[in-house]
């Protein structure tokens, strides 16, 4: 497939859909500290979203946009992928997202 852009837009968060093929299951865990410091400072590395029919679904970021719900913020930035990708690219890219915050579960990594 050829290259999709990326657009920043700020989305509702009722609009913003979870994808059960995340890798990682542990996305409510250790959301206080997040919450605490996207109500202080806003978020500073948007989520990744697919555009769907009517809503938006998580591409990477899901714990970012949990913790913004968890914060009582209504909408967030976010990079809007336009256009179909490829099912083997998104996963690689939730993977290593995975990977940077810290060592996914021997569960979730296989």
């Amino acid at each position: 497939m050829g290259k999709t852009a990326l657009s920043v837009q700020e989305i509702h968060l009722d609009q913003i859909r979870f994808d059960r093929r995340n890798p990682r299951t542990d996305g409510e865990q250790e959301l206080d500290e997040l919450s605490a410091s996207l109500a202080g400072s806003g978020l500073v590395q948007p989520p990744i979203l697919l555009k769907d029919e009517n809503s938006y679904r998580i591409l990477v970021g899901e714990r970012r946009v949990r913790a913004a719900k968890r914060a009582g913020l209504k909408t967030i930035p976010c990079l809007v992928q336009d256009g179909p990708l490829d099912p083997i690219r998104v996963h690689r890219m939730r993977v290593a997202e995975n990977l940077h915050r810290q060592p996914l579960n021997p569960i979730d990594h296989a």
